[in-house]
């Protein structure tokens, strides 16, 4: 049994360098024939194929040039259909960009146009505040400082501040004079800061 088994081993080895001794220097002969065919300026892959393609089962595993041709003819096909969908999204991305320079535009504008409502409202204001004030200031130069004073201080500092503004400074300093010292302090400077 053992000289079973090394007469395997040995049949195994020899078929192998048979393989071998065959094998590589094929493979070196067609290398060089590839080299000097294409260096002669013979395409040897398109030729290959012309030859493969009368072979009956090789001819079946490789495309026929019906095939390839009309690969080509579909490649092409989308290719121009690529082209086009870039152009027109470019032209899109164009059309977005305007229209986002449109939106910001309005924008601008709206904003502006609040800018000048707030101003428009708060110089209304400011004139019938002032008006009012024009109305009770003249009402507390009639008073006496004494009756005058208590009634400011019950006012918001604000109101106090625009009405004593309206008065006369002589009175102004009767009324300051009729209020409590803090009060009258805390006029005062607010009278300075307007």
């Amino acid at each position: 049994m053992a000289k079973n088994i090394q007469n395997k081993e040995t049949k195994g080895r020899s078929f192998l360098k048979v393989l071998i001794a065959i094998g590589v220097p094929m493979i070196f002969l067609l290398t060089i024939t590839f080299i000097i065919l294409t260096l002669m300026g013979v395409n040897v892959v398109k030729e290959t194929e012309k030859i493969a393609q009368k072979m009956p089962v090789i001819s079946s595993i490789l495309p026929s040039e019906e095939t390839t041709a009309s690969s080509t003819e579909e490649y092409d096909r989308l290719q121009a259909v690529i082209a086009n969908q870039e152009a027109e999204i470019e032209q899109l991305k164009q059309e977005a960009d305007n229209k986002d320079a449109k939106i910001e535009e309005k924008d601008q504008q709206l904003m502006q146009l609040e800018a000048d409502l707030k101003e428009k409202n708060s110089s209304e204001e400011t004139t019938e505040e002032n008006e009012t004030a024009q109305v009770l200031a003249a009402s507390f130069e009639e008073m006496d400082a004494e009756q005058a004073a208590p009634i400011l201080e019950n006012m918001t500092k604000e109101q106090a501040v625009l009405v004593l503004n309206e008065i006369a400074s002589e009175e102004r300093g009767d009324i300051l004079g009729q209020m409590e010292a803090e009060a009258a302090a805390e006029m005062a400077g607010l009278l300075l800061i307007n």
